[in-house]
C-alpha cells in the first residue's frame, strides 16, 4: 500500500496566468487537512508558461510533473493523472479554479 494517502491530479492547458494561485491555495488545504498527499500536475500540452508556473509554486512539495507534448483532452489529461498518482485515493480538480 501506498504511503501517500491522497492524490490530486491537477489538468491545465495554457493556464499560465492561473496556475500560481490555484496551486499555493491547494498547497495550503492540503498541508493544514490532508499532510500525506501529493499532487500530480499534468500540462496537456500548454503553448505558454504553464509547466514552469507550476514547477515553480510546487517546489518544496511532493509532487509530479507530467506533461504532453501536445493537447489531448481531459480525458487524457485524466488517465495520465492518474497513471502517475501514487496514492490510495485519487481526486481531481481543473488548473483554472472554477470547481
Amino acid at each position: 500500500m501506498s504511503e501517500l494517502d491522497l492524490s490530486v491530479v491537477i489538468f491545465a492547458f495554457n493556464e499560465e496566468a492561473n496556475i500560481g494561485p490555484v496551486l499555493t491555495e491547494l498547497r495550503g488545504w492540503l498541508a493544514t487537512n490532508e499532510p500525506s498527499s501529493e499532487i500530480v500536475f499534468v500540462d496537456d500540452g500548454s503553448s505558454d508558461g504553464t509547466s514552469a508556473e507550476a514547477a515553480k509554486a510546487l517546489s518544496g512539495t511532493v509532487h509530479q510533473l507530467v506533461r504532453h507534448e501536445t493537447n489531448r483532452g481531459i480525458g487524457a489529461a485524466l488517465k495520465t493523472g492518474v497513471r502517475a498518482a501514487q496514492g490510495h485515493w485519487v481526486t481531481f480538480l481543473p488548473a483554472d479554479g472554477q470547481i
